[in-house]
């Protein structure tokens, strides 16, 4: 691979010369075979404890670092993931040599460990390969139904080893597996043997803090989590358990599944998705990938398509119906039905034939506010433009470009305030801003 420096100048990969004098530790240094990465040239970082490592590095540096996160990845052996950092590091400290950056031995050791510490916490397998099916056990059970303590818990530990604790709660990273954290330790304790300097003891911040919680409790109430874990692992966790998975890991899973599929088998994807969120709304959405790996977006070339298919609308339906077990009350009813266009949204007229207005801030179940609002504005339209013709709103079809060039021969000030006048359009075009 090549980089170029920041005054476009192309940075080759150089040879490190005979390794027949070398020890053990320079070899590991130079890389495989002699060659060193190439590497965009960097400003002088600071020395650090802090576990963010990204704030340390320019963007430039963030760009290379991120360029090799593939290798890091596909990198299965300690020793060599090991051999590929470590190689990193060394070669931009020579390039800020050769630049008149010089470092002393404890600042480059520093370094080294910055550039350890930004793998480490970019590359974690729980980030960047989702796991399809979770392995329950008696312990991940409890955790999921009582999560408060082994907060509390983790952020005593992370206060113990000088850590900053994030306000967010538990990191992504940190709620992993054993054998994640493990493969990390046995990383570190490699790593130690060419690193100068002293560094803290590896704290598993996460599983130590569920192990702490979890072994207070008395023998016979794990014994039942591990019952549960078992049903779990047969049948699937609890409905508040699928929900907080599904809000938390499922764009990551359908962008991974689509990747996968597209790199692999050369598959392009895009399918509709709905789910229940924690707070009992149902999500609905179209997820298209087709232009994220190279290539036409299907949801732009064919948006006009999509509008009038009301593909949406009847999959929003259907999911409210799947999860409220109420099928045929989601179902557009005749008067309803247009010859162009989404079916109709059944407002309550009052005794004049006029629509009622909606609460909106209430979204229904199985809709989308940037969806459901711009379309609810439009069907007002409809409803009213249908009793000044004295029509059925299935039957007719505003004059949408007339009332733009002229709002206010359609729509008095007491509907329509005139500070809102210049940001009327056809209601399905209205953007999230002007929401």
């Amino acid at each position: 691979m090549s980089h170029e420096s920041e005054s476009s100048t192309p940075v080759k990969a150089e040879p490190v010369g005979d390794h027949s004098s070398s020890s053990d530790r320079d070899l590991l240094l130079n890389g495989i075979d002699g060659v060193r990465p190439s590497h965009v040239p960097i400003t002088k970082l600071p020395q650090t404890n802090e576990s963010k490592t990204s704030l340390l590095f320019t963007k430039s540096q963030r760009r290379y670092l991120e360029s090799l996160k593939l290798e890091y990845k596909e990198t299965t052996t300690q020793s060599l993931r090991a051999e590929l950092t470590l190689a990193a590091a060394e070669h931009l400290l020579q390039l800020m040599e050769k630049k008149g950056v010089a470092k002393k031995k404890g600042e480059k050791a520093s370094f080294r460990l910055n550039v350890r510490r930004w793998f480490q916490q970019n590359c974690r397998a729980e980030r960047d390969l989702p796991r399809w099916a979770y392995s329950w056990t008696g312990r991940r059970v409890y955790y999921y139904k009582h999560p408060e303590p082994v907060l509390q818990e983790w952020k005593s530990l992370r206060r113990a080893a000088g850590e900053d604790v994030p306000d967010s709660g538990i990191d992504d990273d940190d709620e992993g597996e054993s054998s994640d954290e493990e493969g990390e330790e046995k990383e570190s304790s490699k790593l130690a043997k060419v690193s100068p300097t002293p560094k803290r003891p590896q704290v598993k911040y996460f599983q130590t803090a569920l192990s702490n919680v979890y072994g207070r409790l008395p023998p016979t109430v794990k014994k039942s989590y591990e019952r549960q874990a078992v049903e779990w692992k047969l049948k699937g966790p609890d409905d508040a358990t699928k929900r907080k998975l599904a809000e938390k890991y499922l764009p990551r899973l359908t962008r991974h599944f689509a990747e996968t599929i597209h790199k692999q088998m050369g598959v392009r994807l895009a399918m509709l998705v709905t789910y229940v969120v924690p707070n009992g709304n149902t999500a609905v959405s179209f997820v298209d990938y087709t232009e994220d790996f190279g290539g036409r977006s299907f949801s732009k070339d064919f948006a006009v398509e999509l509008e009038k298919s009301a593909i949406l609308t009847h999959w929003g339906a259907y999911a409210k119906g799947e999860f409220t077990n109420d099928q045929e009350s989601d179902a557009p009813e005749e008067a309803q039905i247009r010859k162009r266009g989404k079916p109709l949204i059944k407002l309550e007229l009052n005794k004049y034939g006029e629509p009622k207005i909606p609460d909106p801030s209430v979204i229904p179940a199985g809709e989308q506010p940037n969806q459901y609002l711009p379309r609810l504005i439009r069907n007002i339209v409809i409803y009213n433009y249908a009793r000044s013709c004295n029509r059925e709103p299935k039957d007719v079809g505003p004059p949408w470009g007339k009332m733009v060039e002229n709002v206010r021969n359609y729509i008095g000030p007491e509907y329509l305030p005139d500070e809102l006048v210049p940001y009327w359009k056809e209601p399905t075009n209205i953007t999230m801003e002007m929401n």
